[in-house]
This record gives structure tokens, sequence and C-alpha cells, in this order.
């Protein structure tokens, strides 16, 4: 490695059900490292990818043993954040449980701010735990492993090349391989986002049922359903003006619609705007019986 470079390495341990056994069906072996690969690879969409690499080293025995080693630039921010997020995401394959997080960050802040800043251990997190392209991989994984009734547990290590002292480690049984499986051929996860700020694009000024309108939110354009009758029974009627710069301040709910029988195909996400609190283009504003006034002038 050269001199700035700086290793992970992981270790995937197969527990076999016979005392002394070293071997375990290569097909679901391969099926299941291929499985940890791609979500590797696929984290590091998060970096520059000039800065990371996955090297395989030298199987250990005892039972199975796999061994990765992931190299990257340390003394860049970007390459310090990347401990946590390697670390969050071997955690999502083979710690028993998920400690959902009420995440008031949204998963494009935390990569904007990997950009300049240092991540906490909760924002890592938060970016790991709402990938659906990592849960994809997990479910896959043990999908390929459930089969092989010869794998009691799997347990995962991570150490740093200059701190072996601090390790991570997480390991899951048998029983908990159903656990990690997704069942359903679509995923739905909704999260509703409370006086929020959205651009308006593009207006539909004719009326119609469930209108979709071009919109900005958080930088990006997005095509949102009105479902706020009040406020359009207000724009049909004209009470609303568009001008250039026009937002509302409103309820928005957000969909995410997965396909974990699919790695292949994108996730869907869908925006619906619930509730308008405010209109803004600095002259009207919005009481509390959604009727839409003039700003009064001092």
């Amino acid at each position: 490695m050269e001199d700035k470079e700086y290793a992970l390495d992981i270790l995937l341990h197969y527990y076999l059900n016979e005392e002394g056994k070293h071997t375990m069906d290569a097909f679901t072996y391969n099926k299941c490292e291929k499985q940890i690969l791609d979500a590797l690879r696929h984290v590091t969409q998060y970096m520059p990818s000039e800065i990371c690499r996955i090297e395989v080293a030298a199987r250990d025995e005892g039972g199975v043993i796999d061994c990765l080693k992931v190299i990257f630039n340390k003394e860049t921010i970007a390459g310090a954040a990347f401990i946590l997020i390697i670390n969050n995401a071997i955690n999502l394959f083979f710690n028993r449980e998920r400690n959902f997080l009420d995440a008031t960050t949204s998963r494009l802040e935390i990569i904007e701010k990997m950009k300049s800043e240092q991540l906490s251990e909760e924002e890592a997190q938060i970016l790991v735990q709402g990938d659906p392209v990592l849960a994809r991989y997990v479910s896959a994984y043990y999908e390929s492993l459930r089969d092989e009734t010869t794998v009691k547990s799997v347990e995962s290590t991570i150490s740093c090349e200059d701190d072996y002292e601090n390790v991570n480690v997480a390991r899951i049984e048998r029983r908990d391989f159903e656990t990690k499986i997704l069942h359903k051929d679509k995923a739905i996860d909704t999260k509703k986002i409370m006086s929020t700020t959205v651009n308006i694009i593009s207006p539909v000024l004719i009326p119609m049922q469930k209108p979709k309108w071009r919109c900005m939110y958080n930088g990006n354009e997005i095509m949102a359903e009105i479902d706020d009758n009040d406020f359009l029974d207000q724009v049909y009627n004209k009470d609303v003006k568009f001008e250039a710069g026009t937002s509302l301040t409103c309820d928005l709910t957000i969909k995410t619609i997965t396909y974990p029988n699919n790695v292949d195909k994108n996730p869907l996400i869908k925006y619906y705007v619930d509730f308008v609190r405010e209109w803004s283009d600095g002259e009207h504003y919005v009481t509390e019986t959604k009727k839409y006034k003039s700003i009064k002038q001092p």
C-alpha cells in the first residue's frame, strides 16, 4: 500500500454445526460473498472513487472465514467518514436487530455534508439504514444462506490496521436469518415532513382530480400531487397568484417504493402536498381559516 492508504480488515466467520468442519457449499458461499462485495462497492458511491478499492486476503480456518480488506485514503474528510459508513453497512448485515433512528436530517443533506465535514455516528447510521439498495443486498445474502443448513451463525469483525484494540464485532444466529429477508414484491416507506418549503415551478391551473405540479424541493425538481382541496379551490378561483419564486409552506408526504425481489429496479419516490399552511410571494398570507389575504402595509 502507498503511504496515505489505510486498510479496514473485515473478517466474516461462518460458524458450522460440526466441530472441525471447514467447508460449506461453494455456490452458496459465492452467492453470499457476491452480496457483501456488491454492498461494499455500493457504499463507495458516497466517496470519491479514487480513494477506495477492495481486496481479498488468504482465508483462515475455523469454520469458514472470509478475509477482506477495504483500502482507502484516511487523510481526507471523506476517508474518515468512510470508516463509520463501512462499520454501519457491515452491521446492517450481521446485527440481529436494526435500531431505526428518528431521522431529522435527510440522507441528501448528509451526503452533501460529507464533502466538507466529518460525519457523526448517528448520521452514518441514517445514511446506511435508509439505503434501499443495501437492504436488498442484505435480503439476497440471507436468501442464499438460509438454505445452507451447515451454517449455524455468522460473525463479522472489523478492525483498523493501526487500532486493533478498537474492534467492531457483530453476530447473528441462524434463527434470526429470516428476519433479514424482505418478502414483499414491493415495500413502501412513508415519511411526513411538517411545515416544509416547496417552490413552485409549474402549477396546473385547470381543475382536475389529484393534479401534479412541477416543484423544487431540497434542491431537486419533483412532481408533487396536490391533495389540499381547500387550497386548490382558491387556486381555481384565482384567489392565489403565481409569480416567479412563489413557494408553499406545507406538510409534505414522501413515499419511497422499493422492489426487494428485483435489485436492478430503481426505487420510485412519490410526493404529496397534504396541507398548505402558507403561500408566499411577499404580498399575501394565509389565516387559520385558510383564506389568503393581502399583507397590510405598515
